[in-house]
């Protein structure tokens, strides 16, 4: 009984033992990691920014030298200390300017002639300026080789400093350098005054750990998961998805990382909706917001109505000027379309030189008003190439969308209208309904068919009576017959004089100009020009025969 009880006791302790693992030491963790982390990163960020801020020092003093003395660095003097002349003023003992410089920006800074400190705002161990003092060979070196501004941390008289050189010239000969200096001691002193709320939050958490774990925990949790969400909506296609807002504004990287992924999100945004040539949405994303528009148009009763228009002969335009001329069409087309629908509704490159516009609000007899504007606007461009001068027209198919609860039969019935368009004459506006579109096409085919068929029925009774008329000339014709000669020449007369056997076997140019107009069968024609021919060949054979038999 004894050994029962202990061993639920231990199994009591291992369980908090357990708990406190999977919550006190992943939050001391954390705490740890990330005030090592801060540390760290505003470490980098605060070195970062001293040496822009020392380097502005150094070339502020460098240039008010530059601007203030006039002339040329030099020495006088055979042994040191040297004095320093800049021009036909000696600057060695003149501590103005940089103990002002010195005072404003909080730095230490010194002028240097070749490897010594001329001037100094920096004392020694006894309070007096630090002039005359080597600089390291190592810095000039560098200095002389690289001739730009380096970036180091020295030792000066037992205090270390972060200090910023830039090199001076006379004219283009390295002469010296100016240096600008932060005591590291005060540089972690103001590192350590604005870390310390960080790491006193972070002491305080690492402290409480065990009553905030859970909150703080679920809180960050709960942004990750706002993010996988946002992440897993971009992977399906949704990219209007928003991060909550207490996750934007948070100060640390979790909020970084939302900002650059709302940033992400505008980047595949553009990628994925946007026409790379023209701007415009492209036939995803505008077959997507023509479904909402659809969607909204059944929920609220609003009217829309959906164009398909594309550009006339635009492959001739390709073909003629080139492709790059093209892209510059389709832009320039983009434009107009672009500003015509402006407050209308939307424009989506479609495919090719095909464009959709989609009218929202709008029925079908203001949206082809306004595409009437829109084709004149067209009409009346003009597209520069190098020294080619382009002008296009377009044809429009407009259909109302009231009838339609899906956008697919709503695009084939704006497409049927395009397309009719196109088919007799383009450069305009097609809004008539397709069916009866169809209904007037079918009429016209059946009335050319009629007009096919009686032609050819009145061709046909023609060459019938033209066969009958060959056969009594072959009648008439019989070899040998004295009046072989006299028959044959007044059969010829008699069918030259009779205005029906010569219009019953038209010309070859009668024939090819009666395709032409009526387009019928080539075959009948053929038939025509077959009987000419037997015509000519049985008189060429009586007129030998008669011959041979004068013989």
């Amino acid at each position: 009984m004894e050994k029962k009880v202990t061993n639920q006791k231990k199994r009591k302790g291992s369980l908090r033992t357990s708990i406190l693992v999977r919550t006190l030491v992943p939050m001391l963790l954390m705490g740890a990691i990330f005030a090592i982390a801060a540390i760290s990163a505003y470490q980098r960020f605060l070195v970062k920014e001293l040496e822009e801020a020392l380097k502005g020092v150094a070339k502020s003093v460098a240039a008010s030298y530059e601007t203030m003395v006039p002339g040329l660095y030099q020495t006088t003097g055979d042994t040191e200390p040297y004095k320093i002349l800049k021009g036909d003023t000696e600057i060695t003992g003149n501590y103005a300017l940089i103990d002002a410089v010195a005072k404003e920006s909080e730095t230490e800074v010194s002028v240097i002639f070749g490897n010594v400190r001329v001037l100094t705002t920096l004392n020694n161990s006894h309070g007096e300026r630090y002039i005359n003092s080597g600089v390291n060979p190592a810095i000039v070196s560098d200095m002389e080789k690289n001739k730009a501004a380096i970036f180091h941390e020295v030792e000066i008289e037992g205090n270390a400093y972060y200090v910023c050189y830039i090199p001076i010239y006379n004219n283009d000969v390295y002469v010296g350098m100016v240096a600008a200096a932060k005591s590291v001691r005060d540089m972690k002193s103001e590192r350590n005054a604005a870390l310390f709320p960080i790491l006193l939050i972070t002491i305080l958490c690492m402290l409480l750990a065990s009553i905030i774990s859970v909150t703080y925990t679920s809180g960050l949790l709960g942004d990750v998961r706002s993010m996988k969400k946002f992440l897993h909506g971009m992977m399906g296609g949704e990219l209007s998805n928003e991060l909550p807002a207490p996750l934007l504004k948070r100060s640390d990287e979790m909020g970084e990382i939302g900002k650059d992924l709302n940033d992400m999100q505008a980047a595949i945004r553009v990628l994925v909706e946007r026409d790379p040539l023209t701007g415009l949405y492209n036939r995803r994303y505008g077959g997507a917001r023509l479904r909402k528009m659809m969607q909204q148009k059944e929920k609220y009763g609003t009217s829309c109505a959906v164009c398909i228009c594309d550009i006339d002969f635009f492959k001739k335009v390709n073909d003629t000027y080139g492709h790059d001329a093209g892209d510059e069409v389709l832009k320039r087309v983009a434009s107009i379309l672009t500003r015509g629908m402006t407050g209308k509704g939307f424009v989506a490159r479609w495919g090719g030189e095909e464009f959709l516009l989609a009218f929202n609000k709008v029925g079908q007899d203001q949206a082809a008003a306004y595409l009437e504007e829109i084709l004149d606007q067209i009409r009346a461009a003009e597209v520069h190439y190098g020294a080619q001068t382009i002008r296009v027209t377009m044809s429009f198919g407009v259909a109302d969308g009231g009838p339609y609860t899906d956008y697919g039969p709503l695009l084939n019935e704006a497409d049927a209208r395009l397309y009719y368009g196109k088919q007799n004459g383009r450069n305009q506006v097609v809004s008539t309904s397709s069916e009866i579109l169809k209904a007037m096409a079918e009429e016209k085919k059946a009335k050319e068919e009629n007009a096919k068929a009686v032609l050819e029925s009145h061709q046909v009774d023609e060459v019938a009576r033209a066969a009958k008329k060959v056969e009594a000339l072959v009648a008439d014709a019989e070899p040998g017959d004295e009046n072989m000669m006299e028959g044959t020449e007044k059969n010829t007369a008699s069918t030259k004089e009779d205005p029906d056997v010569e219009n019953l076997i038209p010309s070859a140019e009668l024939a090819g100009k009666m395709a032409k107009e009526h387009d019928m069968d080539k075959n009948l024609f053929n038939q025509s020009e077959l009987i000419e021919q037997i015509i000519q060949r049985i008189g060429d054979t009586l007129l030998k025969e008669i011959s041979e038999n004068d013989d």
